[in-house]
């Protein structure tokens, strides 16, 4: 078999053998160089997708929180706005039940 080089590299390529799930135990030729381990690129794909994964779950529960905080402050606020009037000579009162 015909020994092939590696573009701007001065060593030749060697024969690897594909362990991809579309494509297994495909021969071809490859550069030493750039050779990536396919597990490696697996894992680091499945980490990348949970650190996504993580950051979505994170946004909504900020998003929850704050609508929490804004609905217990419109709650608090309305209900003493209902409870303070102004008496018939002018001045703020509290009305007490």
């Amino acid at each position: 078999m015909k020994r092939r080089r590696c573009v701007g590299a001065e060593r030749a390529a060697t024969i690897r053998t594909s362990w991809t799930d579309s494509n297994p135990r495909r021969r071809f030729s490859m550069c030493a160089a750039k050779a990536v381990i396919p597990g490696l690129l697996k894992s680091r794909n499945k980490l990348e997708k949970s650190v996504a994964k993580a950051k979505t779950k994170r946004k909504g529960r900020l998003v929850l929180l704050v609508a929490s905080w804004v609905l217990f402050a419109s709650i608090i606020l309305g209900g003493m706005l209902l409870d303070v009037g102004v008496n018939k000579r002018g001045a703020w009162e509290l009305a007490l039940p």
